[in-house]
């Protein structure tokens, strides 16, 4: 179980008892002892309230791991195209070194069979 998860959960977990004390500090009238005033939303009643908004808070919960699960897989697949990257780039480097490498000799033989022309031509049939 990651840190996060456990973090995310108390924060839930914090949320609503601090959404049910708020709704229960609406709910009772001050200076009224413990009567309970209507409810300006015109008779929900505030556990069923407070119940809807946890359902709310899950729900927001599960979108936003769904979200972070996309942002992981995204960010791994990044770094797999960036290795890629890497090696594609090193692949190319070491192409460009043996394409150096391939013209110099060419023109090693170039020179070489030149030589061997005049030598052919000097020397008669």
């Amino acid at each position: 179980m990651s840190i996060t998860s456990t973090v995310e959960r108390r924060a839930r977990a914090v949320a609503v008892v601090l959404l049910v004390a708020a709704l229960v500090s609406v709910a009772v009238a001050p200076g009224a002892g413990a009567r309970l005033r209507a409810p300006a939303d015109g008779g929900t009643d505030p556990v069923a309230r407070a119940a809807t908004l946890a359902a709310l808070v899950d729900q927001r919960t599960a979108a936003v791991e769904t979200a972070t699960a996309r942002r992981d897989n995204v960010r791994s697949r990044l770094v797999e195209a960036q290795q890629l990257e890497e090696a594609a780039r090193a692949r190319t480097d070491r192409l460009g070194e043996l394409e150096a490498d391939a013209a110099l000799r060419y023109q090693r033989s170039r020179a070489r069979v030149a030589r061997f022309a005049a030598a052919a031509y000097r020397g008669g049939p």
